[in-house]
């Protein structure tokens, strides 16, 4: 055993990282813009009294098993991940994670989240010849661009933890709000 010098070791605070996708939410796409919305409040969350010296609280609390620090590609990342749910495609992939959660009742609940996202992501000619990991980090809409390795563990992560108590309040309060601003925009056009 040997004695740690903490002078040598990073201190806990690290920056306060920008938590936008690296595509902005499409304002006429609902769920882009809700998904976003509340990812961004709950980025901006504090953490507990143990937490409070360190920023980026949920962030590093979702991504607590991967090696290396956060840091900014880590949370655009997710951020660019969180926006795609709200879309069509993102849509399709919760209720077919669901759906795997449902049939594959006596595993934990992230395998079949974990499952899903594998199918979800493979590459295929109906997604351009691409994977959807590589649509949805890109910065223009239909352009697939590479992702790292590192980048994929950040999304199974967050898939992981879509699956989790805290994660479906996320999605439920998301999805609730949807339909709340659908609901409004139909009321709207309706009285045009």
């Amino acid at each position: 055993m040997h004695d740690v010098d903490h002078d040598d070791q990073e201190s806990p605070l690290e920056p306060q990282f920008d938590h936008h996708p690296i595509r902005p939410p499409r304002q006429d796409v609902v769920g882009d813009v809700v998904f976003s919305e509340r990812w961004l409040a709950l980025m901006d969350e504090p953490g507990d009294e143990m937490d409070e010296v360190y920023s980026n609280v949920m962030l590093n609390h979702i991504l607590s098993s991967m090696r290396g620090p956060l840091n900014q590609r880590r949370a655009s990342v997710a951020a660019s991940f969180i926006r795609w749910l709200g879309s069509n495609n993102g849509q399709a992939f919760l209720r077919s994670a669901e759906d795997h959660a449902q049939a594959q009742s006596t595993k934990p609940k992230y395998y079949a989240w974990l499952s899903a996202w594998t199918i979800q992501n493979f590459r295929e000619r109906n997604h351009g010849g691409g994977r959807i990991l590589e649509l949805i980090l890109s910065p223009e809409a239909n352009t697939p661009v590479e992702f790292s390795s590192d980048d994929a563990e950040v999304v199974e992560h967050l898939v992981a933890w879509l699956s989790s108590g805290k994660g479906e309040e996320f999605r439920s309060g998301c999805q609730a709000e949807i339909q709340r601003r659908c609901k409004a925009q139909r009321e709207r056009a309706l009285h045009a």
